[in-house]
């Protein structure tokens, strides 16, 4: 069967007076989805929320004297954590709960660290901050002794710099590791004992860098010194009184017309002294001729016709087995004297 309606079909929907049943009918609450929010409700302070519906965020209320739950400023950063205002203790919880802009900053509960100024990985006892998380430039020691220098912290090798290097409370101990070792000068002749040192930084009084002194009791002793006949080493150079000596005695052979070989050789010298101590030590040739045979070398030394005392030796010869140093080896030698050759 068919129905033909003339009149206009009209529905009605009926909807709850109050939608989430705070007490308050919709026409008058200012948020009917939120159960805490109704004219009748407590004011939360700076929660960005119109709790009562009187048209105002968190605004102040004015009264001639404090209302209830209520104070004269309004700094509160978070009026719903009772832990949080301006110049509450920071702790290590994310939270800003001294309200400066700030969050675990300076906490009650956080660690120490101390500032690493040189970067050694000691710190500085001096200069510190709390934190929940070490700060950059920060380590978790204070045991720096001077934390400008990074050549200086505890365990560190001394050197002889100025610096106490391990942080002992010492500098430059006997025992740096480049530390030197000098010698005794007792006699102050600026050469020191070997067989008495130290080993330290600077010298101590009366000690040098050297150690080769052969008698440091006697200052005219030492590598520098001049070799002198007094039965020392002077010179410290392992041999005493040697030729060479400063006041060494010029030994003289006595020659007279007895001695005839010696005579011919101080004529051979040139009429010169003869230095000897126990081997000859050198010649100087006059003219004359040299002749050299298997085992003899003779000798003719010319007589100047001025030489009238030594005509008796005219003709004469005397032999002797030389030294080494006379005519570098072993040989018979034989001397002459002979009138020089006329024109």
């Amino acid at each position: 069967m068919m129905w033909l309606l003339s009149d206009t079909l009209a529905c009605v929907l009926e909807f709850p007076d109050d939608w989430d049943d705070d007490g308050s009918p919709n026409a008058a609450d200012c948020d009917d989805e939120d159960l805490d929010v109704h004219p009748d409700a407590e004011e939360i302070w700076y929660d960005a929320v119109d709790q009562d519906c009187d048209g105002n965020l968190d605004d102040a209320e004015t009264a001639c004297s404090m209302p209830s739950n209520h104070v004269a400023n309004d700094d509160d950063c978070d009026d719903s954590d009772e832990d949080v205002w301006p110049g509450a203790p920071e702790s290590c919880d994310g939270v800003d709960e001294d309200c400066d802009g700030d969050v675990d900053e300076d906490p009650s509960d956080g660690d120490t660290w101390w500032i690493d100024l040189d970067s050694d990985g000691y710190g500085n006892p001096i200069l510190t901050s709390m934190a929940c998380d070490q700060p950059s430039g920060y380590v978790d020691n204070s045991d720096d002794c001077n934390d400008l220098q990074p050549d200086a912290w505890p365990g560190n090798t001394e050197v002889c710099d100025g610096l106490d290097n391990d942080c002992d409370g010492d500098a430059d101990e006997d025992d740096a590791d480049d530390a030197t070792a000098w010698y005794a000068d007792s006699d102050g002749d600026g050469f020191g004992d070997a067989d008495t040192s130290a080993t330290q930084c600077e010298a101590p009084s009366d000690y040098v860098s050297g150690s080769t002194d052969c008698d440091d009791s006697d200052a005219t002793i030492n590598p520098s010194a001049l070799e002198q006949c007094d039965g020392a080493d002077n010179d410290c150079d392992g041999d005493t009184d040697e030729d060479e000596a400063i006041d060494v005695v010029a030994w003289y052979l006595e020659l007279t017309f007895m001695n005839l070989c010696g005579a011919f050789m101080h004529l051979y010298l040139g009429g010169r002294s003869l230095q000897l101590d126990t081997q000859i030590r050198g010649v100087l040739t006059l003219p004359g001729d040299r002749v050299r045979t298997r085992t003899t070398e003779t000798i003719r030394i010319w007589r100047q016709p001025r030489d009238r005392q030594l005509m008796p030796l005219v003709g004469r010869a005397c032999e002797l087995l030389t030294e080494r140093k006379l005519v570098r080896d072993k040989r018979r030698l034989r001397f002459e004297l002979v009138d020089r050759p006329g024109p």
